[in-house]
């Protein structure tokens, strides 16, 4: 998929959509077109989404926003990140949240 270059985004540097177990998903993340670096990235195993609301762990994106992902199971995972940025001067609220969420399955 082609991005947008405007809000939060995942670009993948490999295909989604053939997620092996023991293989990495490598992806990169950009607000509004440009690398965005220390982004936390919060995954969860479709199994433990509603348990607890905690991730199952959470990988950091280096200082050219690259982050990668290498499920140990076979199953669907949910990657979600979020990114304050200050609101525009008219707003009520003084930041606003940017959120994606993706979901892949790994398969053995």
């Amino acid at each position: 998929m082609k991005p947008y270059g405007v809000g939060l985004e995942f670009i993948a540097l490999s295909h989604p959509n053939e997620l092996f177990v023991n293989e990495s998903l490598n992806m990169i993340s950009h607000f509004d077109g440009k690398p965005l670096a220390d982004l936390q990235v919060d995954i969860y195993a479709a199994n433990d989404q509603f348990s607890d609301n905690k991730p199952s762990f959470s990988v950091n994106t280096n200082t050219r926003g690259e982050f990668s992902f290498t499920p140990k199971e076979q199953g669907v995972y949910l990657l979600r990140a979020r990114h304050r940025t200050d609101a525009p001067a008219s707003s009520a609220a003084p930041q606003i949240s940017n959120t994606y969420t993706l979901v892949v399955e790994a398969v053995e």
